[in-house]
């Protein structure tokens, strides 16, 4: 979620029987992780080549803010590739901090951080420079001894075992009419494999990987704040700490209900507005998690849970054959909602609602560029100005910079986003913006403060309060 290759052999009678008996319900997996302190979680992140400024740039944050998140696994195609990168890129970005200092006289190999105690006490630095030092080198060491690296072959599931079970439950099914590949339903699933791979690979992510509960992060997320996701641990269970949505996908409820045989969860609060599981990171719990395994197979004659995911997402593309489109414009499961909602229901105890500010977007290297005197929602397309490839990382790190100051606790940067949307429920905007004034003079864009006759004031508090307006005038 020292940095090393982690040879995992499973034992022989495992290999042989291969995919299906590795995803049978009851299998017991092999343990890459031998004992999880019960204090910490664990944090899985899938990775994709879209996502690689974000991913690098968050998985740093997640390391510094993520105050109960211990090891943080990367499952990733091309892992060991990525994990040379990332050693080279670290390292690079260390000795260029230590080459501030003349450490020649403390240690002969000081840039490596291996003689830290020595360092620390160099008598030729002051003390913030050797404070400096302590800091850069304990960075440096939890990249290095906090991130693995996993292949995602482990997990032993191809494309073509999930096109394989979609297009055999809608053949079985016989209402919708398939092309050899031509039909919309065809078109969409070929088209996004990896959609439907990779919520397969994080739901077995602890099974496979011998974790007991885990947190999944989106690989586009950038953390500003510290955030803990341990609300109570009581003898018997773990209760954990939720953030929330709005979004309302009818596609991502009827499937996420089909699956375990479910009903959706009603809000008990007196607002009764929908909270969805969808904010790009969720806690699962083993205990939850299992049962929800278990009951879907149950549920579904004996199938194994990977495939009454599948089945039921192919069920729900083709809700209305007659039509011979897709439901849900393709998009017909989530792994978010399916375990949230779940737990819920089977297992409220477990969950603590408790909202966060955050937001989806904007891609990188789009920059919030709205008129220099007037404020305007952030929500806008026209409000956001792109960069040539040369200019992106240092226009995404401005942006990154904006949004720290306006005070979010973390930013999914999607590939895809054209603009910023907010989805936080609109109760917990209600609660976080209590009392919190607009803000004054400003148009929270780094070109206004640029411009700003009045020179003598801070960026801190140009951005002050930007979170807040943008969420309540979202477009």
């Amino acid at each position: 979620m020292i940095i090393c290759s982690i040879a995992i052999a499973l034992d022989p009678y495992e290999e042989q029987n291969h995919f299906n008996d590795l995803y049978k319900v009851n299998f017991k997996f092999p343990s890459l992780v031998t004992k999880q302190n019960m204090t910490k979680l664990d944090a899985v992140i899938l990775t994709t080549g879209k996502d690689i400024r974000a991913f690098e740039r968050g998985l740093i944050s997640g390391l510094k803010y993520l105050v109960d998140v211990d090891i943080f696994y990367i499952v990733a195609p091309k892992a060991q590739e990525l994990e040379e990168n990332m050693k080279k890129k670290w390292k690079i970005l260390l000795t260029s901090k230590m080459e501030k200092y003349d450490l020649s006289k403390c240690c002969p190999d000081c840039a490596s951080c291996a003689n830290l105690q020595q360092m620390s006490a160099c008598t030729s630095l002051s003390a913030p420079e050797q404070a400096n030092i302590t800091k850069y080198c304990h960075d440096f060491n939890n990249q290095t001894t906090r991130v693995k690296f996993i292949d995602e072959k482990i997990f032993q599931i191809t494309f073509e075992n999930v096109a394989d079970v979609m297009l055999n439950t809608v053949q079985q099914a016989g209402t919708y009419p398939l092309e050899n590949g031509k039909s919309p339903f065809e078109a969409h699933m070929y088209g996004h494999l990896f959609w439907f791979y990779q919520q397969v690979v994080k739901l077995y992510a602890g099974k496979v990987l011998g974790l007991r509960d885990y947190v999944l992060l989106d690989s586009d997320i950038i953390w500003f704040r510290k955030v803990s996701f341990i609300a109570a641990i009581h003898s018997n269970y773990t209760a954990y700490y939720y953030a929330t949505s709005r979004q309302y996908q009818a596609a991502y409820i009827s499937s996420s209900t089909r699956i375990p045989g479910i009903a959706y969860y009603k809000e008990t609060d007196k607002s009764k507005n929908h909270r969805s599981g969808v904010v790009h990171h969720i806690v699962m719990s083993k205990t939850v998690l299992d049962h929800l395994f278990t009951d879907s197979s149950v549920h579904h004659g004996g199938l194994p849970f990977w495939q009454v995911m599948l089945n039921e997402s192919a069920r729900e593309m083709t809700c209305m054959p007659h039509k011979r489109g897709i439901c849900g414009g393709g998009s017909t499961l989530s792994e978010y909602e399916l375990y949230f909602n779940y737990a819920r229901v089977k297992y409220p105890h477990t969950v603590v609602i408790r909202p966060l500010w955050w937001s989806n977007g904007p891609a990188p290297g789009l920059l919030f560029h709205p008129p220099s005197d007037k404020l305007v929602s952030d929500g806008k397309r026209d409000c956001w100005l792109g960069h040539r490839q040369a200019d992106i990382d240092e226009a995404f790190d401005k942006q990154i910079a904006a949004d720290r100051l306006q005070g979010y606790d973390y930013i999914a940067y999607h590939s895809y986003a054209k603009r910023r949307y907010t989805e936080i429920q609109w109760d917990d905007i209600d609660v976080l913006c209590l009392n919190m004034p607009q803000p004054v003079n400003s148009t929270c864009s780094w070109r206004g403060f640029e411009e700003l006759v009045v020179k003598n004031r801070t960026a801190s508090d140009y951005f002050q309060h930007c979170n807040c307006y943008m969420a309540l005038n979202q477009q």
